[in-house]
């Protein structure tokens, strides 16, 4: 029974073994391939060259709604500004959409519209209409956060100026303050040209200033891929650039890693969907190139840690320090290029073969 166990093992291990070597040989990859060349039966010569390892990894975007926007008007949705499904920057003084034909527009603001701003209203929803029309160059003097007679002459010229009517007075729903203009917002589904809304409804969002990207790999494979290691990430015609954080979470029986984007939003977000996490293709770096004298695994007699030997030509055996090992190859230290050094046997033939026409 003892040795139907332990044979039991030996074979559990032998089948985890070749697992894991068959995952490391599919995430491998060398930036500069070269091919040893068989000096004489049993010596191969010490070629020069790069290598690097690279996995490819699948990229989820998304978008994280920062801030719930509310229309505050009823009737119909008779124009859209926003782009269904898609981000939209929003600036300071743009419409939205229309209601019933009326304009909605969006100003900076922290406190959300709530009511009608009439003459002598105060607070600090007055005071973020001054302040848009202070930084539009349509009121000047002192910003007191009361709606007196220059704020409504302000408000009514800015409107006049940019074709809409020339109310002096803010009725409720004819704006949305959103925070921290310009800002990206994206719109709810439902938000359509010939939509119906109420005062109470959910618009959109304001989202963060890029979409986040993740990778999530099995557990164990995690290990190898280093924060900080860089990623390039293809977004329809663009290549993104991003880095491994040490942000990891555990998610369906694997590990979820953050990464951070290189650079920030550009004209690509506009291509990366709000209505559900969206997939691209990638590459995680997991170790940098490294150039040098290039010699196959198979030369490499036993040692500790990254110190192995070969066997040189004379026989003499020296001393080499692995730097990286890529798809049967490695870069060491300790030897250079044009050095002769000894195979063993097997690895002979198979160098031999791959010089065969």
């Amino acid at each position: 029974m003892r040795k139907l166990a332990s044979r039991t093992a030996v074979v559990v291990l032998l089948a985890a073994a070749l697992a894991l070597t068959f995952w490391l040989g599919t995430v491998a990859t060398t930036t500069s391939p070269v091919r040893p060349r068989v000096a004489a039966p049993g010596t191969i010569m010490v070629t020069s060259g790069t290598l690097e390892s690279v996995q490819p990894v699948e990229v989820t975007a998304e978008w994280r709604a920062d801030r719930a926007l509310f229309n505050r008007m009823s009737g119909t949705v008779t124009s859209l500004g926003l782009r269904p499904g898609a981000t939209s920057m929003v600036t300071a003084g743009m419409t939205i959409m229309h209601v019933d034909a009326e304009a909605v527009v969006a100003l900076p603001g922290e406190v959300p519209a709530y009511r009608d701003i009439v003459a002598g209203s105060e607070g600090e929803d007055v005071l973020q209409v001054q302040g848009f029309l202070a930084a539009e160059g349509a009121l000047i003097g002192e910003l007191a956060g009361r709606w007196d007679r220059a704020t409504a002459n302000a408000w009514r010229g800015w409107r006049r100026d940019h074709g809409l009517s020339a109310d002096t007075t803010l009725a409720l729903g004819q704006v949305i303050f959103v925070p921290q203009l310009p800002r990206r917002v994206t719109a709810v589904d439902s938000l359509v040209v010939g939509a119906i809304v109420s005062s109470v409804e959910q618009i959109g969002s304001t989202v963060l200033a890029a979409p986040e990207f993740s990778i999530t790999l099995a557990v164990g494979a995690d290990r190898i891929v280093a924060a900080g290691a860089s990623v390039s990430v293809r977004v329809g015609e663009e290549e993104v650039g991003a880095v491994v954080s040490d942000r990891r979470s555990s998610r369906d029986a694997g590990v979820r890693i953050e990464l951070d984007l290189v650079g920030g939003c550009a004209a690509w977000c506009d291509s990366i969907s709000t209505t559900a996490p969206q997939t691209a293709s990638g590459t995680v770096r997991i170790s940098e190139p490294v150039t040098g004298a290039i010699v196959p695994l198979g030369a490499l007699r036993s040692g500790t840690g990254t110190a192995s030997a070969v066997v040189m030509a004379d026989g003499t055996a020296r001393t080499v320090t692995v730097r990286v090992a890529v798809n049967g190859q490695a870069v060491v230290d300790g030897i250079a290029p044009g050095d002769t050094i000894r195979l063993p046997a097997a690895t002979a033939t198979a160098a031999t073969t791959s010089e065969s026409p």
